[in-house]
């Protein structure tokens, strides 16, 4: 499907990784810039005006091209068909999709009418092994998950000499990765509403970020604690904190020299995208798909969110120390960003669903929910077993 990227906002919504390549926004390609590269090699894009995909989008993005290619000359090289259909190859696209070819491979231009009675191949008659997996025709042939982790293990003693030689330049490259913006742009804190109950203080705030991202928190005090310094425990859970706060884990924790304080990054708990789950293995399938996109991995985004809390805990008059609990797919975003910021003395992890990548992602390619831990070239200078042994030596778990 041949649309505008701008457009996935529209009905069809963000969608799966062949429409969201990595950095691909990032970098300012769209989908017709494909055409454009491979040209004077001959190209059809092929549609179908009943497609879920925008067809009015798919209509923009030829235009598009058909101003450029004829500006460089090319016309000819360049064809679109669209037939009154819905998502699929059918018998209007496979008749264009021949006479296409025969034009450029045998420089025959006549038109091409597939029969009413075309006898077609099954899927037995047209693979060439018995199995139709190629790799296990050949003893020493490996699928590409094998591959994968093959080379995920092979990275390891550069992984661990990158870390040896400079954690701070590591920790940079970690920052890189992540997308994490060193943008000075500040957040706007906004306390939505103040309550006592009969054993806290109560705090409801509402992190404006600069990206536009509305980020909900609750802020729980001791009472008459005015005067006193304290310690804050900041609690990310990927459940959400009405969950956290439901399990009296809140009201456990509290005390006189402590205070909790809990938020929903983005993509948990208030924010959670509701339309992923009903096509993929992932309820932030969307999001982060869009996320690597344009090169800031949701990953990075929810650290981003728990540092400008850090923030704003760290201009209180009152705290002492900030301390940091991670909550199942929480778990990975507290362990950046306690690497990430010595403000935070200490960390307890909790439930993780991902320990390592190469152990936890890239040897079990078919677990659910992975794409919220995913960034993109990261196992080529680190995983996270290297962020958890840099914090042993300055960090409590």
């Amino acid at each position: 499907t041949m649309q505008r990227t701008d457009k996935f906002l529209g009905q069809s919504g963000p969608s799966d990784g062949c429409q969201h390549l990595t950095s691909e926004g990032l970098n300012g390609i769209d989908h017709i810039d494909y055409t454009l590269m491979r040209l004077p090699r001959p190209t059809n894009i092929l549609a179908a005006s009943k497609d879920f995909f925008e067809i009015e989008s798919t209509r923009e993005t030829i235009l598009d091209a058909k101003a450029v290619i004829s500006t460089l000359g090319h016309h000819k090289q360049f064809s679109y068909y669209e037939c009154d259909a819905k998502h699929g190859m059918h018998i209007g696209h496979r008749q264009e999709a021949t006479r296409w070819m025969l034009q450029w491979l045998y420089n025959d231009p006549f038109s091409v009418t597939e029969p009413k009675d075309i006898q077609l191949f099954t899927d037995a008659e047209l693979q060439v092994t018995k199995t139709g997996q190629v790799f296990k025709e050949f003893y020493n042939e490996k699928d590409v998950a094998a591959i994968n982790l093959q080379l995920a293990k092979k990275l390891e003693k550069k992984r661990k000499t990158f870390w040896k030689d400079d954690s701070q330049k590591a920790l940079a490259k970690v920052r890189q990765l992540i997308g994490l913006s060193h943008s000075k742009d500040k957040t706007n804190v906004q306390i939505k509403n103040r309550t006592n109950t009969k054993w806290a203080k109560v705090d409801k705030i509402i992190f404006e970020q600069p990206d536009g991202m509305p980020v909900p928190a609750q802020l729980f005090r001791p009472l008459n604690n005015d005067g006193i310094l304290i310690d804050i425990v900041i609690i990310v859970n990927s459940l959400g904190m009405k969950h956290t706060i439901e399990t009296g884990y809140v009201k456990k924790l509290l005390n006189k020299q402590t205070a909790i304080f809990v938020v929903d990054l983005r993509g948990f708990g208030e924010t959670k995208d509701q339309g992923s789950n009903k096509k993929y293995q992932s309820h932030s399938h969307r999001t982060a798909n869009v996320a690597t996109h344009i090169g800031r991995p949701l990953l990075g985004q929810r650290v981003g969110d728990l540092l400008s809390v850090v923030d704003f805990l760290d201009s209180f008059e009152s705290t002492k120390n900030i301390r940091l609990i991670g909550f199942q797919a929480a778990a990975p975003v507290a362990l950046h960003a306690a690497a990430l910021d010595k403000r935070i003395s200490e960390l307890s992890l909790e439930k993780t669903p991902v320990a390592s990548w190469v152990e936890d992602v890239v040897a079990k390619p078919l677990r659910s929910n992975m794409v919220d831990h995913i960034v993109p070239n990261a196992l080529l200078w680190y995983d996270l077993p290297d962020l958890a042994n840099y914090l042993n030596k300055s960090l409590k778990h």
